[in-house]
């Protein structure tokens, strides 16, 4: 099993558990200026007896809903803890892990305050014709809207992304936009 040195500006655990793949996918709420979605964690266990519990780094997210499963088996509903809040590291997201759990699924939103977002009105856009997001990540910021994204800068995983905003804004822009070159 692999030795990670704690990083001090996260809460997480990759010593003992591991995000191996992070499969995340979301609705874009123009509206409330959120993003709501599910994020399915895959993950490895770094210990090799016990099962402690997996910590995340969260802020400003609304947890709803968090499953486990074992590798082929169906997710089940678990307990998790949000912790008090730091004005630095954010909140840990405490999930108790079962010794055969190898699957995490967080059903979750952002806040309107996630840092790591930025709305623009459609009169702040090129074509003024829609509203924009952008996705940016400096530093830490990404653990508002990721719930693995402050998870130790030295466990880095893959990860597959999927943001429906057409579906949220309730028209179908996407075969417009695809015909037309983007002007920046």
């Amino acid at each position: 099993m692999q030795n990670t040195r704690r990083d001090i500006h996260s809460f997480s655990n990759p010593d003992q558990i591991r995000v191996q793949h992070l499969d995340l996918d979301c609705d874009v709420l123009f509206d409330q200026k959120i993003l709501k979605g599910t994020a399915t964690l895959s993950v490895e266990r770094q210990v090799d007896r016990g099962a402690p519990p997996m910590i995340l780094d969260t802020r400003n997210l609304h947890i709803e809903k968090v499953e486990v499963a074992a590798e082929d088996g169906p997710f089940s509903q678990t307990a998790f803890t949000l912790g008090a809040s730091d004005p630095i590291l954010g909140a840990p997201l405490t999930i108790p892990m079962p010794p055969a759990a190898t699957k995490v699924r967080i059903q979750y939103s952002t806040s309107p305050e996630a840092s790591a977002l930025q709305w623009l009105d459609p009169a702040q856009t090129g074509r003024q014709e829609a509203p924009l997001s952008l996705y940016a990540i400096p530093g830490y910021s990404r653990a508002k809207l990721d719930p693995t994204a402050g998870y130790a800068r030295s466990a880095h995983h893959v990860f597959s992304a999927r943001a429906d905003a057409e579906r949220s804004a309730g028209r179908d822009v996407g075969a417009e936009r695809s015909r037309r070159a983007p002007q920046w």
